[in-house]
């Protein structure tokens, strides 16, 4: 037995993760046999498709069929992570599939990563799943871009080996999938599975196989009734057909299954309680795959979405172009509200005018017919105007000039005959305590702040976030409404 202690980190999931040196373990190695392997252990990622320097070209995550796939063109040479722009600032997940002519009854196996560098400042944590069984690691920071670029010399190599019960392979048809659940990229230089000796695999037959499926925590209804959505991922190895997707026996989907991988969303009836359901995916009379899932209950919320534009002046372009911008949103947002019209109400679009600077800007620039357009679309609820005239730095206002923040509103209100008694502030972390004064005074009852959330706020979210409470005026005569929303002043970055 060969024994190194050169052991940088380990993790215990199922059995052990260890990050080691390239080509150093702790394990005994000499009963050991390569079942498979993709690539060569030489640093460098040449064998693989988009090698040496083609990221940038990067469309679809590796799929690779032990005995049929061919790593240059398969499987690419990097693995990108959620931080990476030029891949869709995503989760990525490689997958291998090979069959083994007989079950692995005895001792343990192994699945060898060996990475020709990683990024030099956020490395990845990879998942790896072998037929459902999951193990998670944080890689160790590379070299830097150089390797990605086209210099793998310049990366740094490392080895990972994550230990599996031989249990988990089977006869027949068995897959391993290598997903970055956070993180930037990694390079390839060859993964393989090691195994007893007497191990062998076979050509992978065409049939259909479902590698994972999740819940979406969401409800939505269909004549009347309730349902969630199940995402199945699942693995085409044949070639594509027109399936039906069961239920508990009932035909919930009718969708093409085209070659490779894929997901599809499959309704199911909502439960109120955690149970399982089977699901089964057929061509025609005869069923191809068939897995038990475990639903859990979907807790039944109305959620309210305001859609609206920051209105931030000169920060990011010229002034004149935000002018342009805001006026164009709010003849979009009129339009959508009209589509939307005969929409279930609940269902129908509003626009939100963040500060009442755009509205003015519309009638100053608009003619009579867009002006009676605007004042008809908040009678009938699609314009719904704030009152607070422009995102405003009240600390240098006199009381004067906080009142006259509301006084386009008011104005708005009196012509239109809706009722605004509603006023947001965004990106402003700061309020002077006369704003409430002059609030109430104008109508207001309810307040809705929403500084930034990066820096330069002080504490005002450690202190007040999504917890509302009213905010007594000065003479304690008047009180409104304040609420600072979850990230609400850019929500919709994160949607």
């Amino acid at each position: 037995m060969k024994t190194y202690q050169t052991i940088l980190s380990v993790a215990v999931l199922i059995g052990l993760t260890s990050i080691l040196p390239t080509h150093t373990y702790s394990q005994d190695h000499n009963n050991l046999t390569t079942i498979w392997e993709i690539g060569t252990q030489d640093h460098n990622s040449q064998e693989f498709s988009l090698a040496p320097d083609g990221y940038n070209q990067y469309q679809s995550d590796g799929l690779f069929i032990v005995g049929q796939s061919d790593p240059k063109k398969d499987w690419p040479y990097v693995h990108p992570g959620p931080n990476d722009r030029w891949a869709g600032s995503l989760s990525h997940s490689f997958t291998i599939v090979f069959a083994l002519e007989q079950a692995v009854l005895r001792d343990s196996i192994r699945i060898q990563i060996h990475f020709t560098d990683t990024h030099g400042s956020t490395p990845p944590t990879l998942e790896i799943s072998l037929n459902g069984s999951v193990v998670e690691s944080k890689l160790p920071a590379g070299g830097g871009d150089a390797s990605i670029k086209g210099t793998p010399s310049a990366g740094k190599p490392w080895t990972l080996e994550v230990p599996f019960p031989s249990e988990l392979l089977r006869k027949g048809v068995n897959h391993l999938s290598l997903t970055t659940k956070s993180g930037s990229w990694f390079l390839y230089d060859a993964l393989c599975l090691l195994g007893p000796q007497g191990i062998k695999t076979e050509p992978v037959k065409e049939g259909i196989l479902i590698t994972n499926t999740k819940s979406i925590n969401a409800l939505y209804q269909i004549n009347g009734s309730d349902y969630q959505d199940v995402v199945i991922s699942l693995l085409n190895t044949g070639k594509p057909f027109q399936s039906q997707i069961l239920v508990n026996g009932q035909t919930a989907l009718a969708t093409l299954l085209r070659e490779g991988k894929q997901q599809v969303t499959v309704p199911i009836q909502a439960v109120t309680e955690e149970k399982a359901v089977q699901v089964s995916i057929c061509e025609g009379e005869l069923s191809l795959a068939n897995q038990e899932i475990w639903v859990k209950p979907v807790r039944k919320m109305t959620v309210y979405i305001l859609p609206h534009s920051h209105t931030d002046i000169g920060y990011t372009e010229i002034q004149t172009a935000i002018e342009d911008k805001q006026v164009k949103n709010l003849v979009t947002g009129m339009e959508y509200a009209q589509q939307t019209a005969s929409y279930p109400e609940g269902a129908r679009f509003v626009w939100n005018v963040e500060v009442g600077w755009a509205a003015d800007l519309y009638l100053d620039r608009m003619d009579e017919q867009a002006h009676a357009r605007l004042l008809e679309a908040m009678r009938s609820g699609q314009v719904s105007l704030n009152a607070m005239y422009l995102n405003e730095l009240t600390g240098l206002c006199r009381p004067e000039e906080l009142f006259r923040l509301f006084r386009f509103s008011t104005q708005m209100e009196q012509w239109s005959g809706q009722k605004i008694d509603a006023a947001m502030i965004s990106d402003v972390p700061g309020y002077t305590w006369g704003t409430i004064t002059a609030m109430a005074q104008a109508g207001i009852r309810y307040f809705s702040v929403a500084p930034n959330y990066f820096d330069r706020i002080g504490d005002i979210l450690v202190q007040w976030e999504n917890k509302p409470f009213y905010w007594i005026s000065p003479s304690g005569q008047e009180k409104v409404l304040v609420w600072i929303p979850l990230k609400g002043y850019a929500l919709s970055h994160m949607i």
